[in-house]
């Protein structure tokens, strides 16, 4: 994920927006500019924003992944889910 705290990442994202492209779009282009690595979905896409901040901050907080489709499958509700992940 070093490609989130480069300049370049930054300088690509700033190229699509001024083309018009919208914003998650742009941020999904120039990391698979920079890397390969193809982010398409709008969680996944807040989470790299979210990662992208914590290693700016330099905040103690260990980021992790967590799959929505095991905690649905354990009869837990999506808002549970998102409460839990706030807590």
């Amino acid at each position: 994920m070093s490609a989130l705290n480069n300049k370049a990442y930054d300088i690509l994202v700033k190229d699509y927006l001024s083309k018009g492209v919208n914003y998650p779009t742009a941020l999904s282009k120039a990391l698979s500019d920079l890397n390969g690595t193809i982010i398409n979905t709008p969680n996944d896409l807040l989470g790299l924003c979210y990662i992208k901040e914590i290693i700016k901050q330099k905040a103690n907080i260990e980021p992790i992944s967590i799959k929505l489709l095991l905690f649905l499958t354990l009869g837990l509700s999506k808002s549970l889910f998102f409460i839990l992940l706030l807590y």
